[in-house]
Order: structure tokens, then C-alpha cells, then sequence
């Protein structure tokens, strides 16, 4: 089975009612999706610093917490060792909602 990839979710358009049900983690689910992208088109591990400079706006402590509701849902995996979160498969099972047609 081949897993989606990051460049086939649409990200022009938010992402309303997903599992998380809260805009805020919605917006970082999409920045994730975007930052993926950039990984060469794969659903690999960043850090809060990677984060941080991939995002166009201006990123506050609360989108650090919106990563840690995440990894506590079990959307991401966070390596504690080196700050890093990947996204899981059922993170991209999520995000596969908003998959371009």
C-alpha cells in the first residue's frame, strides 16, 4: 500500500472539521502538511526550531502546545531525545480528508 504524500493534500483551504475539532490545531496540521512538502515530499521528523522558520506568520508558544495536544492523541510521534515531531500514520490518515481529487 502506498502512502499519500504530503504534495497530494490540498492545502488552499482550511481544515475544517477534522478530528481535532480546534481551528488553532487544524491551522498546524496544514503547517505541517506544508513543511512536509519542503522535506522532499515526505512525512519526515522537524524540530520546534524547523517550525518555527518554515511558517510565513508569525508563530506564538500556543502552536508548540497544538504539537504537543498532537503527539498526545497520538497524531504525531515526538522523539524527547531530540525535540523532533514526525507525523504518523494516523496523522496522515487525517489529513488524507483534504487529498487533492
Amino acid at each position: 500500500m502506498e502512502i499519500t504524500k504530503p504534495s497530494q493534500i490540498e492545502t488552499g483551504k482550511d481544515f475544517f472539521n477534522s478530528v481535532w475539532q480546534h481551528s488553532e490545531t487544524e491551522t498546524v496540521a496544514m503547517n505541517i502538511v506544508i513543511i512536509s512538502k519542503w522535506h522532499n515530499d515526505e512525512w519526515e521528523a522537524f524540530t520546534w526550531e524547523q517550525y518555527k522558520a518554515r511558517c510565513a506568520h508569525k508563530v506564538t508558544d500556543s502552536e508548540h502546545t497544538e504539537l504537543m495536544t498532537m503527539v498526545k492523541s497520538g497524531h504525531l510521534d515526538h522523539n524527547k531525545e531530540t525535540d523532533t515531531f514526525t507525523p504518523n500514520i494516523r496523522f496522515v490518515g487525517e489529513v488524507c480528508k483534504w487529498k487533492k481529487e
